[in-house]
């Protein structure tokens, strides 16, 4: 598999190797290890905050047993807001139906289709490079497929009213195309693999219909709908959509990461006075 950091310690080689395939947007190389960067920058943030909470716990608990209580009760609602940001973001808006609630619980599936579009084209890039033991078939690249499909499908026949946390939703065009022209010098293995990825398109949608509640950046819609994509005629409460700005789509990415939001989470959505949503992880 073309993983991040043999891309990180090979990058020329990794764009060399994409020119291969007629891929000469070496810009899309470099955003990977931008991102990666990121990711470690915010593990690195992550650590610290844990570090200093686990400082403040010690010193409140020798607070306590000297008798000095209002000093750590002091530090331990400092701590308890430092943990609140860890687990919290506060995003733009809300649309909804139904004004009269402002709170909700729900399952989360965090979807992220950009790592899942670079886990076919790494799996493509095995097979052309005759990389692996044994060197992996079509048989090898569809089961990708085949294994997400089944994992939305299953999370969505265990939920009765789920969450998806769109990190990666609607991917650039670029990302579909690589994947969907990497096998061009194969063509009936090209064939299929260009079919997986366009009825991936709908087993996506068949999904993202199921759910009541969606956390993305804006101009993401999805309609509400009774039907029965999973066998079962189901008809979801009035739909959620949370978002923030398009313009800001990385950096809450970023924040998603940091804050270890994965699927299978409790999360909260509660709407504020201002009309403004804040995700907790439960």
């Amino acid at each position: 598999m073309l993983t991040v950091s043999y891309i990180r310690d090979n990058r020329d080689l990794v764009v060399n190797r994409l020119k291969i395939k007629n891929f000469n947007q070496p810009e899309i190389i470099d955003r990977v290890i931008d991102l990666d960067n990121s990711r470690r920058a915010g593990q690195h943030r992550t650590d610290e905050m844990q570090n200093e909470l686990n400082i403040k716990s010690k010193e409140i608990g020798k607070l306590f047993k000297s008798g000095n209580a209002e000093e750590a009760n002091r530090i331990k609602a400092e701590t308890l807001e430092l943990k609140d940001s860890e687990r919290s973001i506060r995003l733009e808006g809300v649309r909804r139906v139904r004004r009269n609630h402002n709170f909700r619980e729900r399952p989360v599936y965090v979807m992220n289709n950009r790592d899942f579009y670079m886990k076919v084209i790494s799996k493509c890039e095995e097979f052309v490079l005759d990389k692996g033991d044994p060197r992996p078939t079509i048989d090898d690249i569809l089961d990708i497929f085949a294994a997400y499909q089944s994992e939305l499908v299953e999370f969505a026949l265990q939920h009765q009213r789920f969450c998806v946390l769109g990190l990666s939703i609607q991917e650039p065009e670029e990302l579909y195309q690589i994947a969907n022209h990497y096998l061009d010098d194969y063509p009936e293995m090209q064939a299929r693999l260009s079919q997986a990825l366009h009825d991936n398109l709908y087993k996506i949608d068949y999904f993202l219909y199921e759910t009541d509640t969606l956390i993305a950046k804006d101009k993401i819609r999805i309609n509400l709908c009774g039907h029965d994509a999973y066998g079962i005629d189901t008809v979801r409460n009035p739909m959620w959509s949370v978002y923030w700005p398009m313009d800001k789509h990385e950096s809450m990415v970023k924040e998603f990461k940091k804050r270890g939001f994965k699927t299978g989470d409790i999360i909260g959505i509660e709407i504020d006075s201002d009309e403004k949503p804040i995700v907790y992880r439960l």
